[in-house]
């Protein structure tokens, strides 16, 4: 089935599945945020400044007793998200902000690896950044951007972190690792050949509907090899 066909399927299946429409009837049957206890919980954030990611920060916040970790590229967000946050936070919580390329993977390494050596807990990982290019970018290592931010930084992320989750749980918590995906990785299938396929002309829509299908994907092989940590993709 071509990807305008599997456009279409989606659209129909989506609009009962997918949309505000379904989430509002799922959600009479979600327990609230409310009946979890996270007090003394790190959370870190990617894409944490603005959208879905700014509206999490800001929901674990209000919790008490949570570590809140942004990470982020745009400082102007950031700052407004942090700010925001410490306006309706919990007396006993904190937040912390990261300014981060999360399309650099060398940077992302970089980060990982000062994260754990300041000291900092982590919990719960929500690999939530991401971007729908409209043009076609490659980094300075020739890779295209979106792939670096969308799929390859959840990669490093969980994979430098994934230890550091687990000590940092004393067996109290099970860690979480969540990947943020879309509906719109099931007009995708996986091309297995070319992880960082880019389609001649380029077409934002299709490489982002990939790479949210390499996420789902992500998370089953992180969830294989790490018993001790569990893997969500939503």
């Amino acid at each position: 089935m071509s990807y305008y066909a599997k456009a279409i399927f989606w659209y129909m299946q989506g609009r009962k599945s997918y949309t505000r429409t379904a989430f509002e009837i799922s959600s009479t049957n979600f327990r609230s945020l409310d009946d979890y206890d996270a007090k003394n919980m790190s959370f870190m954030v990617t894409g944490g400044s603005t959208g879905i990611g700014r509206a999490v920060a800001l929901s674990l916040s209000k919790k008490r007793g949570t570590n809140v970790h942004i990470v982020c590229r745009n400082k102007k967000n950031g700052e407004e998200t942090l700010e925001a946050i410490k306006n309706e936070k919990h007396p006993e919580s904190e937040a912390f902000l990261h300014l981060v390329d999360l399309s650099d993977p060398i940077e992302v390494t970089k980060f990982s690896k000062n994260f754990i050596s300041q000291g900092y807990k982590l919990n719960v990982l929500i690999n939530n950044a991401g971007v729908l290019s409209n043009t076609l970018e490659y980094n300075r290592w020739g890779i295209e951007r979106s792939f670096c931010l969308n799929v390859l930084a959840m990669y490093i992320l969980t994979r430098d972190l994934g230890q550091h989750l687990v000590s940092s749980s004393n067996n109290l918590t099970k860690p979480r690792v969540i990947f943020v995906s879309s509906g719109g990785m099931l007009t995708s299938s996986l091309k297995h050949e070319k992880p960082d396929f880019v389609p001649i002309p380029f077409d934002g829509v299709a490489v982002y509907a990939h790479h949210k299908r390499q996420e789902v994907v992500l998370a089953d092989i992180f969830s294989d090899l790490h018993s001790d940590i569990h893997f969500s993709s939503m």
